[in-house]
């Protein structure tokens, strides 16, 4: 059985550690200095052990106290992590999840999504923010962002995933560009030709991704600018400063003028956007909001099987539009889909969640 150890005591000698100092430690906690000296002396007497050596100046923790410390700070950090995360699974449906989404998804899943979250089986509400991958996995880590949509392969820190589409890729090129005059381009193509990619730290795992499987067919990239989202690179291919990279449902929301788009030939490259979240017990919204992503890849994947019946691909983008025409003469009680509103399965999710990798990029860095 633990201690009785008051929480303030505790806090005293992680301030006291890390300060070094009785008088600094108070009035960081905003209490007298007999106050800190009391608490000090209280904490010792009950665990048996000195805890910082008072000769010194400045105050240093022994080598017990320093390792109560050390543990006692993580306890506490854990504390107010547990008190937080009880409060938002406690809290009314008229709370909002934060969502993240990468400048590169295919903006019509968002709307999608929306329309079900407002039905009356919705079970949630969310809130966007448009960033890049890396930023989102940084935000869900950190808790400030719930869930949210990225290109894999990317580094997702130990988050949890599940696969929602896959696009393939190519390039935006110039309309009087000479790759312009080709149906499909290959990565040979792409050698001695400059080339728009998306920024490193907006996704450095796909970045690596990329330029590896390129050396794969000898060709080394001439980069020519980095760009933050597919506008930026649009602009830039339509002046003639480089083939844009791109996936295919982001060039068809761009201005068509001046530009065209031309797939690869390879058909493994592809992105595939990724819903990912903290790997932990969800709280009932995020639940609702993740089985109605698994609801609606389901659709898409019925839609693509009907018109592709001899292949069976991660979902493809194309997909999305057939299962939005099928949405208007479906009624909303499919019985071959799982309700939004019903709770999430945890066998359910732990079918669907794996780590975010792409097909052969077992080279990549691990995630974390």
């Amino acid at each position: 059985m633990l201690p009785s150890i008051r929480l303030d005591d505790i806090e005293t000698v992680i301030n006291v550690t890390e300060c070094k100092h009785f008088t600094r430690a108070g009035t960081k906690l905003h209490r007298h200095q007999t106050t800190v000296s009391k608490s000090m002396k209280r904490i010792e007497d009950h665990l048996g052990l000195k805890l910082v050596d008072r000769s010194a100046h400045p105050v240093r923790p022994t080598k017990g106290g320093a390792v109560f410390a050390y543990y006692a700070r993580k306890g506490l950090d854990s504390l107010e992590r547990g008190i937080a995360e009880a409060r938002r699974a406690s809290v009314t449906s008229h709370s909002v999840l934060q969502v993240g989404y990468t400048s590169y998804l295919d903006l019509e899943l968002l709307t999608h999504i929306a329309d079900m979250g407002k039905a009356a089986n919705g079970g949630f509400s969310h809130k966007e923010h448009s960033s890049s991958s890396s930023e989102i996995i940084a935000s869900i880590l950190a808790r400030k962002w719930d869930c949210g949509f990225i290109v894999s392969p990317a580094a997702t820190g130990g988050l949890a995933g599940i696969p929602v589409y896959s696009d393939p890729f190519g390039l935006i090129v110039a309309n009087d560009h000479p790759l312009a005059r080709k149906k499909k381009v290959r990565i040979k193509d792409l050698c001695d030709v400059p080339v728009i990619l998306p920024a490193k730290e907006r996704n450095t795992g796909f970045r690596a991704w990329f330029l590896e499987r390129c050396a794969t067919d000898g060709v080394k990239l001439k980069i020519a600018q980095e760009v933050s989202n597919p506008h930026e690179a649009w602009f830039l291919a339509s002046q003639h400063a480089g083939v844009a990279l791109m996936p295919k449902s982001a060039s068809g929301q761009l201005r068509k003028a001046a530009t065209v788009f031309r797939p690869f030939v390879e058909e493994d490259l592809y992105i595939e956007v990724q819903l990912v979240f903290r790997d932990e017990p969800q709280i009932p919204m995020l639940a609702s909001f993740v089985a109605a992503v698994l609801r609606m890849r389901e659709r898409m994947q019925r839609s693509d099987q009907r018109d592709r019946p001899d292949q069976m691909p991660v979902v493809p983008r194309p997909a999305v539009k057939r299962w939005k025409r099928s949405q208007s003469s479906r009624s909303g009680s499919d019985a071959g889909c799982a309700q939004v509103s019903k709770p999430l399965q945890q066998s359910t999710i732990a079918s669907a969640v794996r780590e975010i990798s792409l097909p052969g990029s077992s080279s990549l860095p691990s995630a974390g």
